[in-house]
């Protein structure tokens, strides 16, 4: 059996300025280290004990050196969490606690004028940004240092705690080494620099912090005949999925839900508490004693993948054909859809927000609350109807309405 006790790190660097201090200092607390072609070659130079990671692998380097450390045995290392060592030792596999890494110069490479094509792919780094990645995603575990300048703190810290402290694991993950001067004239902080800084924080979070999702049904839910209900679903306490449903892997519908006959629900969808999906749509006519009679409903409602319907929102089937929920839109709570509506993709939906029937919401629109649309109206792609507005005619692509009745905002002005 293997004996995962004893710490490990894995150092593979093209810029090795720097990197002895921290290996003796890893070896005087107990890591063992393993290293690839010129990296270990440099560690072996400087008198330190190192295993070549072939002797890891049990595979020899391949390809010229393209093929070292894309193996089982190095990235379940780095990628098994805290308490699956039973899983490690079953496959022989030690656990990696530390990764030193540092790319190719492929920037500095590629911008010399005298650099072949052979030359520039040859210096597009695999192994170490999938190395990186990995200690990165099992960051409360593995330790990941890329920059050399942070090797003195590390360093100092490894010698004194014995390994990196949790905070550290948690800033050394991914830096840019083009704006790293800058974010340092901000912070002593490591950043990590991308282009929309929310959507990645709210990705993260879900990644790492959020409870995950429930799959299967509920005891209490009711599911009638003949549905199709893919992988990973979740159905929710009292909800009701009529007859000849179909509803896509990865789908979330919450408690209370109502679903009626021949709704087809794709993939990653979630519907929220309360919402009711394929109820009759509103729509009568008078007899020759002025008495109302309901116009029959036969249609059905149709919503396509990753769509979010919230809480309370109703949406109607259609009268002879489908009510169309687009791919990617987002229905906020308490929102009434009518009976033949069309809804494109992309778009959304806030609250309050009523669509009379038969109207068409082409891709990428964005309605604010308490807005109502007439019926058998289109709105036009990339368009914004602003909060409270009553919109009683066609609004053209990427034109903002606002106001009762609903009118074009003069951008002009």
């Amino acid at each position: 059996m293997v004996n995962n006790k004893k710490k490990r790190a894995l150092i593979s660097v093209y810029n090795k300025e720097g990197m002895i201090p921290l290996a003796k200092t890893l070896v005087d607390q107990g890591f063992d280290i393993v290293s690839t072609g010129g990296t270990f070659r440099h560690l072996e130079a400087h008198g330190l004990p190192v295993t070549p990671v072939e002797s890891v692998t049990d595979f020899p380097e391949i390809l010229q050196g393209r093929v070292k450390t894309l193996h089982p045995k190095i990235h379940g290392g780095i990628l098994a969490p805290t308490g699956r060592e039973q899983d490690l030792q079953e496959t022989d596999i030690q656990s990696i606690d530390l990764v030193v890494v540092n790319l190719y110069p492929f920037v500095d490479v590629v911008t010399r004028p005298d650099t072949d094509l052979e030359t520039a792919m040859e210096n597009i780094d695999i192994g170490g940004p999938t190395m990186i990645r990995a200690a990165a995603k099992n960051w409360q575990r593995v330790g990941v240092v890329v920059d050399p300048r942070d090797y003195e703190r590390i360093t100092k810290e490894v010698s004194e705690q014995g390994e990196l402290l949790m905070e550290t694991k948690a800033k050394t993950i991914i830096t840019d080494f083009e704006n790293r001067e800058i974010c340092e004239e901000i912070a002593k902080k490591t950043f990590i620099l991308v282009e929309r800084p929310k959507l990645i924080f709210g990705r993260i979070v879900k990644e790492y912090f959020v409870n995950k999702e429930k799959t299967g049904i509920h005891p209490s839910a009711v599911i009638d005949d003949n549905c199709k209900i893919g992988e990973r679903v979740y159905i929710g306490p009292n909800t009701h999925i009529g007859e000849n449903v179909e509803i896509g892997s990865g789908t979330k519908i919450h408690s209370g839900v109502t679903i009626y006959k021949n709704t087809k629900i794709g993939c990653e969808v979630i519907i929220y508490s309360g919402a009711i999906i394929g109820e009759a749509g509103y729509s009568f006519d008078k007899n020759k004693g002025d008495i109302y009679e309901r116009f029959p409903q036969m249609g059905n409602v149709v919503i396509q993948d990753d769509v979010e319907i919230g809480a309370n929102t109703c949406v109607d089937r259609g009268t002879m054909e489908s009510t169309i929920i687009g791919k990617g839109s987002k229905l906020n709570n308490l929102i009434h859809v009518a009976h033949n509506v069309k809804i494109g993709n992309n778009c959304m939906i806030l609250p309050c927000t009523s669509i009379a029937g038969s109207s068409e919401i082409k891709d990428n629109v964005w309605i604010a609350p308490g807005v109502t649309i007439r019926q058998h109206l289109t709105i036009g792609e990339n368009s914004l109807v602003g909060m409270g507005a009553v919109v009683t005619k066609d609004v053209e692509s990427g034109e903002t309405v606002i106001g009762v009745p609903a009118k074009p905002i003069d951008k002009s002005s």
